[in-house]
């Protein structure tokens, strides 16, 4: 027996007439019926990313670091973050924020685009250069 996405045997729940909450109780039956079944070994929770978080790229501890900061989607993911980690963050959307910053167009992206990715990736990274001078003792 392997172990496999479950997604694709529940991807056809129906969604309408009850709402997410019955979407949810429907998943949750499935998925007991399919452990019951033998037809999964074992369940695993969702890993970086899926959420619907892009990570940008990780802390040199292997935290994931996410581009939109974690607090828009009043997630918690920073508990527990040493300095070091949010030094690691502040680097890596600082670095987007430059990126963004000197690009004028792209195919997917208008120059407005671009200076609001900027905007974002540049508040994010101050938030993470303050948590880590707090935590290191610097402010």
């Amino acid at each position: 027996m392997r172990i496999f996405t479950v997604f694709r045997q529940i991807g056809d729940l129906p969604t309408t007439g009850g709402g997410q909450a019955l979407a949810k109780a429907r998943t949750a039956q499935v998925l007991s019926q399919l452990l019951l079944d033998g037809r999964v070994r074992e369940l695993r929770k969702g890993g970086e990313g899926a959420r619907g978080g892009r990570v940008i790229g990780h802390t040199r501890s292997g935290k994931p670091i996410y581009a939109h900061g974690g607090n828009s989607l009043g997630l918690r993911i920073h508990r527990g973050w040493s300095g070091e980690d949010h030094q690691d963050a502040h680097a890596a959307h600082y670095a987007l924020a430059v990126k963004h910053g000197g690009m004028a167009r792209s195919p997917d992206m208008t120059p407005q685009e671009h200076a609001e990715v900027a905007e974002h990736h540049a508040l994010v990274a101050e938030h993470h250069r303050k948590k880590a001078a707090k935590l290191m003792g610097e402010g």
